[in-house]
């Protein structure tokens, strides 16, 4: 339990400093120094690219982590885990890439060529992005079953943003062209594979080698049949994340991506502590549903809805009454105020249901998720096609929105029905009752002006920010709607008074 703990600690630091420089990197420097087509052109070669390592790995990755207790033998070299898991994921790529190469065509008329001429120059970065992003995932999910799971955060969450912050630097200071700056990013993108396999290696743990008699006909076939559900599970999920940003550039252009794609990600900070808490939650419920303890599910789930939805509250109020202060920066990207509002929304909602999903996919009803998942797929590629091309940018974070209200609402009633769990109470309704208020006078107070040389944003956001926090968080805290916020708070005040 230490090793856990510690690692833990370790991950969520990397994790939580890597978010901080990505959005330095990505939301901050890209849209000052780029334009928004080239902003839009690197956002897309990593969606591609995330899409296609998914499909590689032909579901290998989560069946191997959930199968691993029949591989794990270091005296058998984990009867070649790694050797299977390389070989399953080559042949996806060949399949993967190999299909896109013969319609290479296709996909750049698809993602709309003609208004988008930079996809022509660069879209072949995607082979070697997707080798790289492939075999990142073997080496990781490998280190992860062996314990070492801070090596790949670190890689991925930190250490990736690192050199793409130095590929953004060297453009800023016209060290290199755009097309270098591309080749920088891409390069940046690539070397965490190489240092994970190397940290692998030096582990110990590098045995690259079949070993003969391992596969019998249960275990093989239990291992396909879990790799082709999980396969879908994992493709519709990475899917539902990256399609908008398909659409947006095949319907309109780069440009338009460019935006949709940035402010997207103001509206998806909110979510982010959602990641931690799902992590702790995960295990607690997959362990409670192995002891058949259906009131420690039924108490994570309400505690989960209530506590993400006070987080979430208060960062979409933080970031919505701000954002007049996000366009005196980047002027350019006021068309993606609507985004982030709609994102916001639709992120805030999914907080405020909690773990539904994680609770239908510990459960023997799992598969029901992937048919819920499929759906949301199918309804997100259709409301996209149809609010698009009249709103925009906008539009695609309505459907957006839409649907993930939706889905959260099906989830939502299937987990009632199924297991008699409603997470909802009057102390939800307190915290939207209380946001509304606390966003309803903030948005009313007038933006500070400049002083002398300090911009009028370096005044109005700190200002504004710390009216939010005591207004919200003295409201939530004296009313005692969460235990687990005033314990947190009472024992921060402590330390402090110490």
């Amino acid at each position: 339990m230490g090793i856990i703990i510690k690692q833990t600690i370790k991950s969520s630091i990397y994790a939580y400093t890597g978010i901080a420089l990505g959005f330095i990197t990505t939301a901050l420097l890209m849209p000052k120094v780029l334009t928004e087509a080239e902003v839009g052109l690197v956002r897309l070669l990593v969606s591609i690219m995330v899409l296609l390592a998914q499909v590689s790995n032909l579901g290998f990755n989560a069946a191997g982590g959930r199968l691993f207790p029949y591989f794990r033998s270091p005296e058998r070299q984990h009867n070649g885990y790694l050797f299977w898991a390389c070989v399953v994921s080559f042949v996806g790529l060949c399949i993967t890439l190999g299909t896109f190469a013969i319609n290479y065509e296709f996909v750049l008329n698809l993602l709309n060529v003609k208004a988008s001429p930079l996809l022509r120059e660069y879209l072949f970065w995607i082979f070697p992005l997707t080798i790289f992003g492939v075999f990142f995932l073997v080496f990781d999910n490998y280190a992860r079953v062996l314990y070492d799971t801070v090596s790949g955060t670190f890689l991925r969450e930190f250490g990736q943003r690192v050199f793409l912050f130095i590929a953004i630097i060297l453009y800023l200071f016209k060290f290199v062209d755009f097309k270098g700056f591309v080749a920088a990013y891409c390069i940046g993108l690539c070397l965490p594979t190489v240092f994970m396999a190397l940290r692998v290696w030096q582990q110990g743990n590098f045995f690259f080698e079949p070993i003969k008699g391992f596969w019998t006909n249960k275990i093989r076939k239990e291992f396909v049949s879990l790799s082709s559900l999980t396969f879908l599970s994992g493709f519709t999920s990475q899917v539902v994340i990256y399609l908008d940003q398909l659409q947006v550039t095949s319907i309109i252009n780069l440009d338009a991506n460019g935006i949709y794609s940035t402010m997207m990600m103001f509206g998806t900070v909110i979510f982010t502590p959602t990641t931690h808490i799902s992590r702790i939650g995960g295990a607690i419920i997959a362990e409670a549903w192995k002891n058949n303890d259906l009131k420690t599910i039924k108490d994570v789930y309400e505690k989960s809805c209530l506590t993400l939805l006070i987080i979430g509250s208060f960062l979409f109020i933080g970031i919505v009454t701000n954002l007049h202060n996000v366009f005196e920066i980047l002027p350019a990207y006021q068309a993606g105020k609507w985004v982030v509002i709609w994102i916001g929304l639709g992120k805030l909602f999914d907080m405020a249901t909690g773990l539904n999903g994680l609770i239908l996919q510990t459960s023997k009803y799992y598969f029901y998720d992937v048919i819920f998942m499929v759906f949301l797929i199918v309804g997100t590629w259709l409301m996209n096609q149809w609010l698009i091309p009249i709103y925009g940018i906008t539009g695609s974070a309505i459907a957006t929105a839409s649907i993930i209200l939706i889905f959260n609402v099906f989830r939502t009633i299937f987990v009632w029905v199924a297991f008699g769990m409603f997470p909802f109470s009057l102390k939800n309704i307190a915290v939207i009752i209380i946001a509304t208020l606390v966003f309803g006078f903030t948005i009313m107070i007038p933006t500070f002006p400049a002083i002398g040389s300090i911009p009028s944003f370096m005044i109005d956001t700190p200002i504004r920010s710390l009216i939010v926090s005591i207004l919200f968080g003295g409201a939530i805290y004296f009313t005692k709607i969460s235990s687990d916020v005033n314990q947190l708070v009472d024992g921060l005040l402590k330390k402090v008074i110490r």
